[in-house]
């Protein structure tokens, strides 16, 4: 996931050169079979799509347009906080700030979508970014009835 501007402009000069690549191979004499060609642009195109994939994503939080996230596990997460933080256009710096830790902890947090985090940290992280998760569990066996409400 692209988790800053910077990252943006790397995936898309990334992008770029996958593009000149494969141009390049279309256009120029190859002593390479025609199935290794084929191969080589389709994988190309693979990763042009896997990019272009996380650069709408990317864009499109920046607009604030985000999906709100059925969540299976609490792994899953930290991803979304690294969402929310940019669709709400807070910088690492000032959600560093309302933590009260450096940047490059929230940065490192984010790199590793926060799975080394703590609940409390991560519980944090959520208040500042004003998200209001609705826990619900389930069992694999067990008919567990779930309340109405919290209140």
């Amino acid at each position: 996931m692209i988790k800053s501007d910077a990252q943006l402009e790397r995936a898309k000069n990334i992008m770029n050169g996958f593009k000149q690549v494969i141009e390049e191979i279309k256009t120029t004499q190859n002593h390479l079979s025609e199935e290794v060609l084929e191969a080589v642009i389709n994988s190309h195109q693979g990763m042009i799509s896997k990019l272009q994939f996380e650069v709408d994503e990317y864009e499109s939080a920046k607009q604030g347009i985000i999906r709100l996230p059925y969540l299976s596990s609490p792994r899953e997460l930290g991803i979304h906080l690294v969402k929310f933080r940019i669709a709400l256009g807070i910088s690492q710096e000032q959600l560093a700030g309302m933590l009260g830790v450096s940047r490059q902890t929230v940065n490192k947090h984010e790199e590793q979508e926060y799975q080394l985090a703590s609940v409390d940290l991560m519980t944090r992280v959520s208040e500042c970014l004003g998200l209001l998760p609705e826990i619900r569990i389930k069992h694999k066996t067990l008919d567990i009835k779930q309340p109405i409400s919290a209140a």
